[in-house]
């Protein structure tokens, strides 16, 4: 009886790591200013970052920045993608959930202004288990927005502090 529990322990631990291997990770994500993001937190099972985009990236409100994501899975199954902003000082909002588009159109609007807004892209496989708990794998870039309609606002007041 001893050497049947062994057994099935060693088996159990063989079943489970295979299945963890089959998890879908990011090849890359590009947007449409020429940005290319090819980190991964699940990519060799730790993540490889810091980015390979110089953050932050410098947009303005009213332009549409379109993301593609390129994933894989080790065994072929259909994969889903997700995309959320993250506003300064706010939470995660999801733009586009859970779906087959690994295309994503973010409307820069004014409520983004600001410093640091981070741009989420999850991925995941369908065998019904996300590896990370939210996800399979994900990756993110970092923009700060600027708003060209305060410029009348904010020069006249940075010129009078210099001043």
């Amino acid at each position: 009886m001893k050497y049947l529990k062994q057994f099935i322990m060693v088996t159990i631990v063989i079943l489970s790591t295979a299945s963890a291997s089959a998890q879908a990770i990011i090849d890359e994500v590009v947007d449409s200013l020429g940005n290319v993001q090819t980190n991964s937190w699940a990519d060799e099972g730790s993540g490889n970052w810091p980015g390979d985009v110089e953050t932050p990236i410098i947009v303005n409100v009213g332009d549409s920045i379109t993301f593609t994501a390129s994933a894989t899975d080790a065994d072929g199954g259909a994969l889903e993608y997700k995309f959320a902003i993250q506003p300064p000082g706010g939470s995660f909002e999801t733009k586009q959930d859970w779906s087959a588009s690994n295309i994503f159109t973010w409307h820069v609007d004014a409520s983004e202004y600001g410093s640091d807004i981070t741009v989420l892209i999850s991925v995941r496989n369908d065998d019904g288990s996300d590896y990370m708990g939210f996800s399979d794998d994900y990756t993110y870039a970092t923009y700060d927005v600027n708003d060209p309609s305060l410029a009348h606002i904010i020069t006249p007041i940075i010129m009078y502090l210099l001043n």
